[in-house]
């Protein structure tokens, strides 16, 4: 039986690189990503419930979020 602990971890490792390397790409691509935030008032906008999570407006700001997380 695999450590529990050992588990979670790995989990939010992997969670942590996912999220900077969809920043990366993001970066690199001229913030394209940030089509798929949150958009008031627009239909197409209520995708970015699913997505604004995964999406970070700077370097700055994932790291804000990725300290605590």
């Amino acid at each position: 039986m695999r450590d529990p602990l050992k588990t979670r971890l790995q989990i939010l490792g992997i969670s942590a690189i996912a999220l900077w390397a969809i920043q990366l790409i993001n970066a690199i691509t001229g913030d394209s990503f940030l089509q798929f935030g949150v958009i008031p008032r627009n239909l197409i906008g209520l995708r970015g419930i699913l997505f604004a999570p995964l999406i970070h407006g700077s370097f700055r700001h994932l790291i804000a979020n990725t300290v605590p997380f």
